[in-house]
């Protein structure tokens, strides 16, 4: 266990190492749609007097991710040349089964307004349980609720990064919480 530990710390720093920039810009970016768009410098030559700020970014934003929204991609499979259509007919209805159950159509709406504010949209497709006495499992869509949480594979060239090797997804969770879900366990650095 504490080798997989080691290894997923490494790929990790690996991963923030190669897109410091990008990471440090997003945040940056993320910061100001949240309102707060005053430097540093100009609060404090401004220490003790107003400071406006007229907050107008979200309207661009949304210029950009209301028409996704409003045109919402899903995912649709297409036969290939031997026409297996009824093969393509059941995948169909799979995934907009699995896409209806996951509430699809927000879990996309906010990646794309992630990737409109930052650059960076993430979601995540999970196995889960069908219920807590079940040993039925079922596809998730789920969302990713802080873009900068996702640590990808440097080395893939792919656009969408569909030929990544890994991911890593890092969570912050408050000590209370943690001993709330992890009765027992220590929790170490």
């Amino acid at each position: 266990m504490e080798s997989v530990v080691k290894e997923a710390r490494e790929a990790m720093e690996r991963s923030h190492d190669y897109d410091r920039d990008n990471r440090r810009e997003a945040m940056e970016d993320l910061r100001f749609v949240a309102g707060h768009q005053w430097s540093d410098a100009a609060k404090k030559e401004r220490a003790g007097r107003p400071m406006i700020t007229i907050n107008r970014s979200g309207q661009f934003l949304r210029q950009v991710s209301n028409p996704i929204r409003q045109n919402m991609p899903t995912i649709k499979v297409e036969p290939d040349r031997d026409d297996q259509s009824d093969m393509a007919e059941i995948a169909n209805g799979l995934l907009r089964r699995i896409q209806y159950n996951s509430s699809a159509a927000h879990v996309y709406a906010s990646a794309t307004e992630h990737m409109v504010a930052c650059g960076i949209g993430w979601f995540r497709v999970v196995q889960d349980y069908e219920s807590n006495d079940s040993f039925d499992q079922e596809l998730r869509i789920k969302r990713v609720f802080n873009p900068l949480s996702v640590y990808p594979d440097p080395s893939a060239l792919e656009p969408d990064r569909s030929d990544m090797q890994w991911a890593l997804v890092s969570e912050m969770v408050p000590l209370a919480s943690f001993k709330a879900r992890y009765p027992g366990k220590a929790p170490s650095g």
